[in-house]
């Protein structure tokens, strides 16, 4: 007897009277038909047909080849329940081997490249895998230390001393044949961890460089790693070797004479911009003074009134650039609410005397575009009034040398991309016609 293609039943026709047929037909009846199987993830995965087959009639199911197809009592067979198991299986490895979707928190994509919707799903990804870490890693630390209160023996402090000294030794044998760096920075955290206090570690030299530049790339990234698994300096304690000289506005003469020791007489251009930085107030202790007020007017500040002194907006730099070596230097940086163009003119000329007494050669003054700037190089107009345009000065300190006034050339092609960008669409601001 042979249900959907498979051997049921082997029965003589000689022995088979009517109560045979009519129990088998029951059995029958109350049979079932093996479901395989037909969940979407599995149907969705490539076989191996030596092994199963895809059955799409009545119902799309995979079937083990020995699949018994009609059942008695359960409903899958042996074959197909045990086959399961090996497609849960083929769904896990596909799922490892997909790429990481743009917003997960294990994701590399830049985050330049995120729309703000996914930037939120990132931010909340990240938030959910960073609560998720804390929560093992709190798990774990107390697995740890209810294991070390259960199991942990106490010893003396010489004991414990000698133990120390031990693990030391055998870490320090273990990195004989490491990177000159990996090695110091190790051997950093070993004599770290032996310190009773952290006032009594005095870090490596190559240590402070490396912490400085990690700091400057990312405050709070270094604070996190600093925080968590690594023993790293303190902040203040890097603030010593950062701020080795003291910081504020006007032209800074000390720079520009550890400059004039380091290059001597050498040609260099003048470079101006300003920038918009975030207005309030400061302590300074080391002045004990408020600092955040404009101070490029030194005349109208000190005849203002304390309560109506302005908070500055804006900071006007002045940077040096050597034109023949790799010279460069914010020279001197002013707090302001915007500068004017005569304001720009007394600055800048403070700081040519100061850069020419140094032995410096000014060549040439480098701005933008704005309206300041060119209002600031019109003032020089007298000092060639035949040129039909002002492209250069008298030098006041050495009226035998001009200085010439170039033009921000990144800002030139920002400019031109920006009109080129908005004639005719986006802004629609302009009608360029290119012939």
């Amino acid at each position: 007897m042979y249900v959907y293609g498979s051997c049921f039943k082997t029965v003589e026709s000689a022995d088979l009277t009517t109560e045979d047929v009519n129990a088998n037909l029951l059995t029958l009846s109350k049979g079932k038909h093996c479901v395989g199987n037909n969940d979407q993830q599995f149907l969705e995965l490539s076989l191996d047909s030596k092994t199963a087959y895809l059955e799409k009639e009545p119902y799309e199911t995979i079937r083990h080849v020995q699949c018994s197809l009609f059942l008695e009592n359960s409903e899958r067979c042996p074959a197909c329940q045990k086959y399961r198991g090996t497609l849960r299986k083929k769904v896990s490895s596909n799922k490892a081997k997909l790429p990481a979707a743009k917003v997960d928190a294990s994701s590399h994509t830049p985050l330049a490249v995120l729309s703000k919707p996914e930037l939120m799903l990132r931010c909340q990804n990240l938030a959910a895998q960073h609560k998720s870490d804390s929560a093992k890693l709190k798990a774990l630390r107390a697995k740890i230390e209810k294991s070390i209160s259960k199991n942990g023996i106490q010893v003396s402090e010489e004991t414990g001393r000698m133990l120390q000294t031990a693990i030391n030794n055998e870490l320090l044998n273990g990195i004989e044949n490491m990177n000159p760096v990996k090695r110091l920075f190790l051997e950093q955290q070993i004599k770290q961890a032996s310190c009773k206090s952290a006032n009594g570690m005095r870090w490596h030299p190559t240590v402070i460089r490396w912490c400085l530049a990690m700091r400057r790339r990312s405050t709070s990234g270094y604070e996190f790693l600093r925080s968590t698994t690594t023993s790293l300096p303190h902040s203040s304690v890097l603030n010593d070797y950062a701020q080795y000289r003291e910081c504020g506005t006007g032209i800074d003469y000390a720079g520009i004479a550890k400059l004039a020791e380091q290059y001597g007489e050498c040609d260099i251009a003048v470079l101006c911009d300003e920038m918009k930085v975030k207005d309030g107030l400061v302590y300074e202790r080391n002045t004990g003074k408020l600092v955040g007020y404009a101070d490029i007017d030194v005349e109208s500040a000190l005849s203002t009134p304390p309560g109506e002194q302005q908070i500055a907006t804006h900071a006007l730099v002045f940077m040096i650039r050597g034109l023949k070596t790799n010279l460069k230097l914010s020279a001197a940086s002013y707090a302001t609410t915007t500068a004017t163009a005569e304001q720009i003119y007394v600055k800048f000329w403070e700081l040519v005397g100061a850069l020419e007494l140094y032995g410096f050669r000014v060549r040439c003054f480098i701005a933008d575009g704005a309206s300041t700037n060119r209002r600031f190089i019109q003032l020089h107009s007298s000092d060639y009034p035949d040129d039909p345009i002002t492209h250069r000065a008298v030098n006041l300190y050495h009226p035998d040398r001009d200085i010439y006034f170039v033009s921000d050339v990144p800002h030139l092609v920002k400019t031109t991309r920006n009109n080129y960008e908005n004639s005719g669409a986006n802004l629609n601001t302009r009608r360029l016609i290119v012939s």
